[in-house]
């Protein structure tokens, strides 16, 4: 059974929530997409940060996503604020070793890669002010150079022991949806 296979259980369940459903809706407002991207860019950079220090990024620099998702909240309004959920994983990123990353980074930048195509077309249009760098494209960061190449080798590293790992990323990410669900009052 393939690691994809062995998640997909936890996979549907992040998918069934109700802010995985706005995302894909169309419906999602400017500010709530800009509470969620802020959330993303601070939990990425702590991912990123520790995907460094162990090596994971040598292999894989165009995953890259923290400085892109950066660019990409430019223009939205948001509340300026990190959820419960968002500084319990930068607190946990701290820790992570190479094999407990790599599980990380599989759930997050492979989501990016293919729901992320599907989300790119929903979200609202940013709104810049007068002056700023209003040339930058809403959604960049779920736009990879080559990813069927970065897939096919991404997948060469992934082990069936990584499921526990990747199954704590998904429930955090569950857990991020559930906080802005409720700070949206979203049901």
């Amino acid at each position: 059974m393939s690691l994809r296979e062995l998640l997909q259980d936890i996979h549907t369940e992040a998918e069934s929530k109700p802010w995985a459903k706005l995302l894909m809706s169309g419906e999602i407002t400017a500010e709530q997409y800009g509470l969620y991207l802020n959330q993303q860019h601070i939990m990425y950079t702590a991912l990123e940060d520790r995907a460094d220090e162990v090596g994971v990024l040598d292999d894989f620099p165009e995953l890259r996503r923290a400085e892109i998702i950066g660019f990409d909240k430019m223009g939205y309004s948001y509340p300026a604020k990190a959820m419960a959920t968002t500084r319990k994983y930068i607190g946990y990123c701290k820790t992570m070793k190479y094999q407990q990353v790599f599980a990380h980074m599989y759930v997050r930048h492979f989501g990016d890669m293919f729901g992320g195509q599907m989300i790119k077309s929903k979200i609202p249009d940013p709104n810049f002010s007068e002056g700023e760098n209003n040339e930058w494209p809403k959604g960049t960061m779920y736009d990879f150079d080559d990813a069927p190449k970065t897939i096919k080798r991404f997948r060469e590293y992934l082990k069936d022991e990584y499921e526990p790992e990747a199954r704590k990323c998904f429930q955090m990410a569950i857990d991020l949806f559930t906080e802005l669900e409720e700070y949206f009052d979203i049901r």
